[in-house]
């Protein structure tokens, strides 16, 4: 029924609006890609400094995964488990429950 406009959507704020971060990062998936937009002030950042923060970034994210795929241990994080999500659990938590595991496979 809906579908996104290839268009772009113009500015999202006024330019004479007060930004509440200095830069704001917005991230969704479109196409099965993910699409970073970084919108910051050219009056307060310099071009290249965001760049360089972009990279270091495409970096991190480029490791992440890298890391994830070549470990055959499995990494989990609480987003992994839905059916949990109302629950309190935590990162710690989860690590606590895949050394227990871990630790009974040996």
């Amino acid at each position: 029924m809906f579908t996104l406009s290839p268009k772009s959507n113009g500015l999202s704020r006024s330019l004479r609006g007060q930004r509440s971060h200095l830069i704001e990062i917005n991230a969704l998936i479109v196409d099965n890609q993910l699409k970073v937009d970084w919108i910051y002030s050219q009056n307060v950042h310099r071009r290249e400094t965001v760049e360089k923060l972009t990279q270091d970034f495409l970096a991190a994210l480029l490791s992440l995964f890298t890391n994830t795929q070549s470990s055959s241990v499995p990494n989990y994080t609480p987003s992994d488990f839905a059916e949990f999500e109302s629950s309190q659990w935590n990162q710690n938590d989860i690590n606590d429950i895949m050394t227990a595991i871990n630790q009974t496979r040996r």
